[in-house]
């Protein structure tokens, strides 16, 4: 088993796979700042929805005037088209508190992400090994987010689900691969920091 801060030859399945993480961290880090906003938004949503709602109840219980000619209607949302909004943003007592687990989750498996990219990046074995926990985390944080979905029962939160089970699938897949490209990686295709330049790549035979 090599040490976590032995290096490997350039592979372009490192490469490849420590630039997707990146990607994949930035989005993350980008999801969990929807997160942490995200309970001030449908607040905001439903306050705006209780007005129209409020302004649907006075407006059926006045008198129907016709607007002079040079007037534009008022503009109101169906009742129906309210109520669904409605259900929509109506969302369990604790789903703030939800909100912000969330984005504190997200924002560690991303920074995971990033770390372990970085390290695939320069060809470190500590990136395989932190990209492959990394995954990890993130596809049992989807079964939580399923679970907790589902006892919340609402149209926003069931809408988790098809997110979750694609993201969990992405990285299994993603942990196959660096699996197997792990298994590329010969005895000597390694060299530990202690005994190569950190400046000069590693390469196949420098070793012995």
């Amino acid at each position: 088993m090599h040490s976590g801060a032995a290096r490997f030859r350039r592979l372009r399945w490192a490469s490849v796979i420590g630039a997707l993480g990146v990607v994949i961290a930035g989005a993350g880090l980008l999801g969990a700042a929807q997160d942490f906003f995200l309970p001030t938004m449908l607040e905001v949503q439903r306050g705006m929805l209780d007005e129209m709602a409020e302004a649907q109840r006075q407006r059926a219980q006045s008198p129907q005037e016709e607007p002079d000619g040079g007037e534009d209607k008022p503009f109101f949302l169906a009742p129906e088209t309210v109520e669904a909004l409605g259900k929509f943003t109506d969302l369990p007592t604790w789903y703030p508190t939800w909100a912000y687990t969330t984005g504190t989750a997200r924002l560690a498996i991303s920074t995971l992400y990033l770390c372990a990219s970085i390290l695939l990046l320069t060809f470190h074995i500590a990136g395989i090994r932190l990209l492959i926990t990394a995954a990890g985390a993130a596809i049992v944080w989807n079964v939580v987010r399923c679970v907790v979905a589902s006892s919340a029962g609402t149209v926003a939160a069931l809408m988790t689900f098809p997110h979750a089970v694609m993201g969990s699938i992405f990285h299994v897949v993603l942990i196959g691969f660096v699996v197997r490209g792990a298994r590329t990686i010969e005895p000597a295709d390694v060299e530990t920091t202690a005994s190569a330049d950190r400046d000069t790549p590693v390469v196949v035979g420098s070793i012995g």
